[in-house]
């Protein structure tokens, strides 16, 4: 998916996420405990869950593995920060 195009006008507004709060329990449950039927897809330094919350919206988990990271924490914030929400 490509970034949405800034036309020039400046630089490009981080636009808020919305995001409910859930515990970590509740997320395991959700990806029954981060297991191998809920893995979507997997990155350098991430894995990505599928996950549902109770009102039945699919929601994709995003989680650092810190064991093969090469890559700081504060970079794997920044790029959830570019998480674009598709309706």
């Amino acid at each position: 998916m490509r970034a949405p195009r800034n036309n020039g006008a400046g630089p490009q507004k981080d636009l808020p996420i919305e995001a409910p709060s859930l515990s970590f329990d509740e997320i395991n449950k959700m990806t029954d405990n981060f297991g191998s039927t809920s893995l979507i897809g997997e990155g350098s330094y991430s894995r990505i869950f599928y996950g549902k919350l109770e009102d039945g919206e699919e929601v994709a988990i995003k989680k650092l593995d810190i064991t093969s990271s090469t890559e700081p924490e504060s970079e794997f914030r920044e790029k959830g920060k570019r998480v674009v929400k598709v309706a």
